[in-house]
């Protein structure tokens, strides 16, 4: 239901003109606008966006969220999760965990990496479309390559 959520309100992001502006600009153009750093909150499937950005202006991302970074967020823009050190905030767990808490946190990790890696690709591929400079600029591959890196477009 969330991700749904997520994919709809990207969506309606992705259609505003001016993004669509910033993401079709050639990178060859002077006029293009240029970033020192693509600054998001990342919560709702904006980190695509953000990760996106981020590839074609070849600028740091600066997340902020006010809990902790999920997993798989921190995947996504390139931020290591060790989750017997750190418990994902849909856990009950403190930072304080036994060997089993720190097992199950890992468990909860895997499960959701393979789900985010299995059922939700549709979705990438289909923000790929907004992407099409990646493979007309010589870049790695567009959103694909950020959220899935040993995907190929």
């Amino acid at each position: 239901m969330l991700w749904d959520v997520g994919t709809r309100c990207m969506d309606k992001i992705l259609a505003t003109e001016e993004l669509k502006t910033i993401i079709e600009s050639p990178l060859d153009d002077p006029k293009r606008p240029k970033f020192d750093a693509i600054i998001t909150e990342t919560y709702q499937m904006h980190e695509a966006i953000a990760s996106g950005l981020a590839e074609k202006y070849s600028c740091p991302i600066i997340n902020y969220q006010p809990i902790v970074t999920p997993p798989n967020v921190a995947y996504m823009i390139g931020n290591p999760h060790n989750p017997a050190y750190m418990s994902d905030y849909k856990m009950p767990f403190t930072s304080d965990m036994n060997f089993w808490q720190r097992w199950v946190g890992i468990r909860h990790k895997r499960f959701r990496f393979f789900k985010l890696m299995i059922f939700h690709r549709k979705e990438t591929s289909d923000k790929n479309r907004f992407y099409a400079w990646a493979s007309s600029n010589g870049s790695s591959g567009g959103v694909s390559t950020v959220l899935f890196p040993a995907a190929k477009g």
